[in-house]
């Protein structure tokens, strides 16, 4: 009985914790992706954005409106434009 329980409480904890596991690994996987570290510097100005909107309103569900608003900032910096109509997408 008591084997169960703990069992089942470690694995409440890690259903918990999944999200700070799946940014731990998009973490490392953008740290081995790039060439240099002006690649991240939009990233990280982003995330910084996303934490204080949500810090400042008080609402931990701002940080998705506030992400949306980073995607329509940042995106456009990684787009390249030939002649205004061909455009391809430079991560």
């Amino acid at each position: 009985m008591f084997e169960t329980e703990v069992r089942r409480m470690t694995v409440d904890k890690l259903l918990r914790r999944w999200p700070a596991a799946l940014g731990a690994l998009v973490a490392v996987g953008t740290v081995l992706g790039v060439e240099h570290g002006g690649q991240i510097a939009s990233v990280v100005a982003a995330s910084g954005f996303v934490y204080i909107a949500a810090v400042a309103l008080g609402r931990p569900g701002a940080a998705w409106p506030a992400f949306g608003v980073t995607f329509v900032l940042v995106g456009p910096t990684t787009w390249t434009c030939w002649s205004g109509w061909v455009c391809s997408w430079s991560p």
